[in-house]
């Protein structure tokens, strides 16, 4: 509550709470009052998952990896018959 009183003192429409613990029920319900300033509480997964799709502070990597074409020595043996 305090959060969202504080944001019209800054003109802002909106705002988020970004928390790596996790939020209760209770602020849960806070953030979606109808009517008033919309606040979005983020957790540490979904927090990740931002970055992740934002590549922002990650690295990719490409692992190849080779496997064995069971039919194709299955097809080349047959023919071999």
């Amino acid at each position: 509550m305090a959060f969202r009183g504080s944001l019209h003192v800054y003109g802002a429409d909106d705002g988020a709470i970004i928390g790596l613990a996790g939020f209760e029920k209770d602020a849960r319900s806070e953030a979606i009052v109808p009517n008033l300033a919309r606040i979005s509480l983020i957790d540490a997964t979904e927090m990740a998952e931002h970055l992740i799709r934002c590549g922002v502070g990650v690295a990719a990597f490409r692992v190849d990896v080779n496997c064995i074409d069971d039919v194709f020595f299955r097809d080349f043996e047959a023919s071999d018959r």
